[in-house]
């Protein structure tokens, strides 16, 4: 791991790899939504690991298949131990 902030330069070219394990450009990635950074994730979880997710969901659909029982397919598919979901948009005042 490295010890300090990358320059600006670094930046630059600091190079991360897509889905694909093609390298990408961080500072491009910065310019265009929803693309993934960092390592696939191994389906399969190592014993002793806690998998925490995180995302900005900009609104959760409670209906029959929306996006909210999506979201928990996904998180039982990833065998995920604890979530967290910013921006749901849910009237947290209501039972």
């Amino acid at each position: 791991m490295r010890s300090t902030a990358p320059t600006n330069d670094e930046q630059d070219t600091t190079e991360n790899m897509d889905n694909d394990n093609r390298p990408i450009n961080i500072m491009e990635c910065e310019r265009e939504k929803n693309v993934p950074i960092g390592d696939r994730l191994d389906l399969d979880k190592p014993p002793g690991t806690t998998r925490i997710y995180m995302q900005n969901v900009n609104g959760f659909q409670l209906t029959p298949g929306g996006t909210y029982a999506t979201a928990c397919q996904h998180l039982k598919d990833m065998d995920v131990d604890h979530a967290m979901f910013c921006e749901h948009k849910l009237d947290t005042t209501k039972p």
